[in-house]
């Protein structure tokens, strides 16, 4: 309706499953952050109210594997009494290693190194422990290792405490295979836009033959440089910086676009070049899809979208936004249909298929 096509194509939503079929609802994420506070009765970790810095404890959180828990409850056992620390960060990989991580003045290694020893060796399961004492400071290992190896689709990536990395590893094997299920044959070019680690780029890789990856974030940069390396990429360009500035250096046309933007959304610029130089596919890969751009969608491609065309684009919904329990929070049905309005203005101005992968 608000795309002006009728019956647009929609896949079914798609569940990570158990073996017995049932879908996988809880204990999926790989990562978490608490922030502390050390009262009467030691440490308490737990997650702010909504719209608020009041903290929130909790005894069980059904999104997290039982692994999580065990650390929280080591911490709380364990870091010293008078220690400035406001945050705590828990990463898992595929084989189950954790990295840890901790944020405050007293974050360094004189204060917490003994400390991040010690649950080296009483938590097997620990791969390393890092801590950052400024707010834009460098992360610095405590014990162990810095960094994390995650497997993904075939990929191998290393990650910091900070990059971002799909949280939820089964749901993002299903929305990878459906992208390479959707690239057009032959395609020449691609550009990942907001590339993070380089997760969507990697994971296609052999379905293109050259690739310009687009990032901002100082760590994810840093992995992503690894990440190209580790996985035998040697036809990928990766242009470091603001993003609307980076857009000078990509070609003039691409036949298709991968956009993975944060919950801000994606900038009107983006949109904008999207519309104008990709040919062929754009995947839009959003766990809110209420934000799309810093405007509304409505009205506004009309600037970015003069022309028009008789193009369908095919949409596919993996699965509601985010699993149940956070769907409810996350996404609504009217934000769904804008995403698809989105994607309905791009295929009349020449874009042959925009997919809006929710996850």
């Amino acid at each position: 309706r608000l795309g002006k096509f009728r019956d647009p194509p929609v896949a079914e939503v798609a569940y990570a499953r158990h073996p017995d079929g049932t879908p996988k609802a809880l204990r999926y994420r790989n990562k978490v952050q608490w922030s502390l506070e050390h009262g009467a009765t030691g440490w308490t970790m737990g997650y702010f109210a909504e719209h608020s810095h009041r903290m929130v404890p909790f005894s069980t959180c059904w999104l997290l594997d039982d692994a999580f828990h065990a650390v929280r409850d080591w911490l709380a056992a364990n870091l010293p009494p008078v220690a400035r620390l406001h945050r705590a960060q828990v990463r898992q990989n595929a084989e189950g290693q954790l990295l840890v991580s901790l944020s405050g003045p007293d974050a360094t290694p004189d204060r917490l190194g003994s400390m991040a020893e010690a649950m080296l060796a009483a938590m097997p399961g620990v791969y390393g422990v890092t801590g950052r004492a400024k707010p834009h400071g460098p992360d610095v290992c405590l014990a162990g290792s810095a960094l994390l190896m995650e497997t993904l689709a075939g990929g191998r990536y290393l990650l910091s405490p900070d990059s971002f990395f799909q949280v939820n590893r089964d749901v993002s094997e299903l929305l990878i295979a459906a992208m390479r299920e959707r690239m057009p044959q032959p395609c020449e070019r691609l550009v990942d836009i907001y590339a993070g680690v380089g997760t969507f780029a990697i994971a296609l890789h052999g379905q293109f033959r050259k690739a310009w990856l687009v990032e901002s974030h100082p760590d994810a940069l840093g992995n992503a440089r690894d990440n190209l390396r580790i996985n035998g990429c040697d036809r990928f360009q990766l242009l470091a910086g603001d993003i609307r500035r980076q857009l000078r250096g990509l070609p003039e046309r691409v036949d298709v676009a991968v956009v993975d933007p944060p919950r801000a959304g994606c900038h009107e610029s983006v949109m904008a070049w999207l519309a104008e130089h990709v040919t062929d596919t754009i995947f839009y890969v959003s766990c809110d899809p209420a934000r799309r751009t810093p405007r509304p969608i409505v009205g506004d491609w009309r600037s970015y979208c003069p022309s028009t065309c008789s193009r369908r684009p095919t949409t596919w919904r993996p699965w509601p936004s985010c699993e149940p329990r956070e769907a409810e929070a996350k996404s609504t049905q009217g934000a769904h249909s804008q995403i698809i309005e989105g994607c309905a203005s791009l295929a009349k101005a020449g874009v042959a298929r925009s997919i809006a992968l929710y996850l």
